[in-house]
């Protein structure tokens, strides 16, 4: 067993020997004895700065959000998008973003799948998103017996009426047979400018409005885009 005592001694011992050396002389003693415990210390300073930083960074607030199933979306994608969102909703592009995220999704395994499912889910509880795209599978997410009980609500509870009528008189609307009639649930954006700037090149791909959406000026932008 180390006698740390007797370390201590020694410090003391050598230390006597260099105070009245030169500057290189303490420094030398200095390293030798307290080097590593220097840089030990000094390297978690640095990572505990490294995250106050990353967790006092003011957040960009978001114009909308979604995840978009099937897409390669990229950075210039996002940027351009967040300069169109801005532009139609009167923001300051530098100070808002979009909460745009892509995921595969048709080609996945089913593991993926669920994964990628329960994703949804628990984001459209926490009110964290406004819409999911894909190309296909989103009508699984509607209980048609119970709307009220779907990730998905019919486009007439989450849009302004005159919004809703410029997208079905478009043909853009898709509508599923329900317990309360025939409704309008997802909106077809293919060919749109909204799918040019996000990079979407499918023949049809579609849009769903989320239960909890919290962005509805974000939403009726959203179709703006679509429309113009």
């Amino acid at each position: 067993m180390p006698n740390i005592y007797g370390e201590k001694s020694n410090i003391r011992v050598q230390w006597e020997k260099v105070k009245g050396g030169s500057l290189q002389d303490k420094f030398d003693w200095f390293w030798q004895y307290f080097g590593l415990y220097t840089v030990i210390g000094l390297a978690i300073i640095a990572v505990l700065v490294v995250w106050i930083v990353l967790a006092t960074r003011p957040t960009k607030p978001e114009l909308i959000s979604g995840i978009l199933l099937d897409v390669s979306f990229t950075d210039e994608a996002k940027e351009a998008l967040t300069e169109e969102f801005a532009k139609e909703l009167g923001a300051d592009p530098e100070k808002n973003t979009i909460g745009f995220s892509a995921s595969p999704f048709g080609e996945a395994d089913t593991e993926t799948q669920l994964y990628q499912q329960e994703i949804i889910t628990t984001r459209v509880a926490a009110k964290e998103l406004d819409v999911i795209g894909a190309t296909e599978g989103l009508e699984g997410y509607v209980d048609k017996n119970s709307i009220g009980s779907s990730i998905f609500f019919p486009l007439q509870f989450m849009l302004e009426e005159e919004t809703l009528q410029k997208l079905v008189d478009s043909g853009r609307t898709v509508s599923l047979d329900t317990s309360e009639g025939t409704l309008p649930y997802f909106i077809d954006v293919a060919g749109s400018h909204f799918a040019e700037l996000a990079g979407i090149t499918y023949e049809h791909y579609y849009l769903g409005i989320a239960c909890n959406a919290p962005h509805y000026d974000g939403l009726e932008a959203l179709v703006r885009l679509i429309l113009e």
